[in-house]
């Protein structure tokens, strides 16, 4: 039985996507704001794919690790593994402090590391 929908369309892509690229080898980094339950699977799904070289890199870990909600003003963290099963990297945030792919500024040592981690 399939998770949701999103895994539905993606399961159809992604067997499209085989097809496409039957012997070719990609590395694919996906940037992303924070760790989000619906997505933990889909990476998951990405990264056992023998064609795909995947890496995460997150703006926060927010969610993957217990932090403050304002807006509900208690401990807020997800109760499914959110990082386990792909490859990931958190990057420090020396920007505006946003919670955004933008917000994060890195330097050049940061970029760097991460280009060597994928």
């Amino acid at each position: 039985m399939r998770e949701s929908a999103t895994e539905f369309v993606f399961e159809a892509e992604l067997t499209r996507a085989k097809q496409l690229m039957s012997a070719r080898h990609f590395k694919v980094l996906a940037v992303a704001a924070h760790p989000v339950q619906y997505m933990a699977p889909i990476f998951r799904r990405m990264a056992a794919e023998p064609q795909l070289d995947l890496h995460v890199a997150y703006c926060s870990l927010r969610g993957a690790e217990a932090a403050v909600d304002p807006d509900f003003a208690t401990s807020v963290k997800w109760d499914v593994p959110l990082l386990q099963g792909y490859s990931w990297t958190a990057i420090p945030n020396k920007g505006s402090g946003q919670e955004s792919v933008l917000g994060a500024e890195q330097s050049r040592a940061v970029q760097a590391d991460t280009r060597q981690k994928i």
